[in-house]
């Protein structure tokens, strides 16, 4: 072979290399390409699952939420209602047994004019009769009065009437309380009274401690924060609820509101329940994440508290023993929460 033959045949052989080498790159392009591109379709169908998550999250606990809250409200109310109903029957039935001892009374009264026309057409034969009608007269109007001075109606009915006026007042709170939590039904951001909200969440929850969870809050000294309001409405009545239901027989339910580090403020809810588990404790805030039995959470509860605060720029802590749980949430004074993230869910059961 000569030398330009051969050269030539080399030429064609590196063509030939560059040729499959190029063909073997488009190729692998061609495949990184697909591959990112399915890549990109299974991310845009977990995010599209992640978002119908979401909305189912929204839509169950929405009705889990206004469901416990209506059922619950309802129950508080009945209570002062009827012990109010009922006093003030009671009340009505004390001073209509009054006015019969009043009546009682003027009888009495008029009886002891009675001598007094006998005296002026009387004989003198008659006049014993007339002394005998005015001692028996003496002796009724005595114990007439007796009665109506002895008589408890009147102090039985301003007592009654009291304690009627007190259970009007529960209801006055109740009512002052959720037209407070539904003032703040805004998703705008505004400046707020952390202080006047927390108050409001723990009258509308009232009935979720009844009288065998002993509630202690401390309130201090706190600055405006720029919040959503019902997004905070919903995550302390979130906490509040966990807190609650970590306590089946009774306990102590703990509110703190105090300044934090760094400009921000803290929310301190500790309960004196059982405790959270170590294994539990590192997926309480996993949407529908719950350890309770079926019907008594939905175990989104704590995934809304944990949006909320992160969407409001501060964080959440969980401390938890055998003594009880307590939650710290941290939220900055000035920082606006994320318009880009849709609003929280209502209120519901972790």
């Amino acid at each position: 072979m000569s030398l330009l033959a051969w050269a030539g045949w080399l030429a064609a052989a590196i063509a030939l290399v560059v040729a499959v080498a190029q063909r073997l790159a488009l190729r692998r392009e061609v495949a990184r390409r697909e591959s990112l591109e399915r890549g990109k379709q299974a991310l845009a169908a977990e995010l599209a699952e992640l978002e119908a998550r979401q909305g189912q999250v929204a839509q169950v606990g929405g009705y889990a939420g206004l469901g416990q809250l209506a059922a619950g409200v309802c129950r508080e109310m009945a209570r002062p209602l009827g012990f109010a109903r009922n006093n003030v029957q009671l009340a009505s039935g004390q001073i209509a047994d009054y006015r019969k001892l009043v009546k009682a009374y003027d009888a009495a009264v008029q009886y002891c004019l009675q001598p007094v026309e006998l005296i002026l057409g009387a004989d003198p034969a008659s006049l014993e009769n007339v002394i005998r009608h005015v001692e028996g007269a003496r002796s009724k109007l005595f114990q007439a009065r007796q009665s109506l001075e002895r008589s408890a109606f009147l102090d039985d009915a301003r007592d009654l009437l009291e304690d009627a006026d007190t259970g009007l007042a529960r209801l006055d709170g109740i009512a002052r309380g959720l037209g407070a939590h539904a003032r703040s039904e805004r998703e705008d951001a505004e400046w707020i009274d952390l202080n006047a909200l927390v108050d409001a969440v723990l009258n509308a929850t009232g009935h979720l401690r009844a009288d065998r969870i002993e509630l202690r809050r401390q309130a201090g000294d706190l600055p405006r924060l720029r919040a959503v309001p019902t997004q905070l409405s919903q995550m302390l009545m979130n906490l509040v609820t966990n807190a609650v239901q970590a306590m089946p027989a009774s306990g102590q339910l703990q509110v703190v509101t105090r300044r934090g580090e760094a400009g921000a403020v803290e929310i301190e809810v500790a309960d004196s329940g059982h405790g959270i588990d170590d294994d539990v404790l590192a997926r309480i805030f996993e949407p529908f994440f719950t350890t309770r039995a079926v019907g008594q959470g939905l175990g989104i509860g704590l995934a809304v508290v944990h949006r909320v605060v992160k969407r409001h720029g501060g964080s959440v802590r969980v401390h938890s023993s055998a003594a009880g749980s307590r939650f710290v949430v941290s939220l900055p004074v000035e920082a606006a929460p994320n318009s880009e993230v849709q609003p929280a869910e209502p209120a519901a059961a972790a």
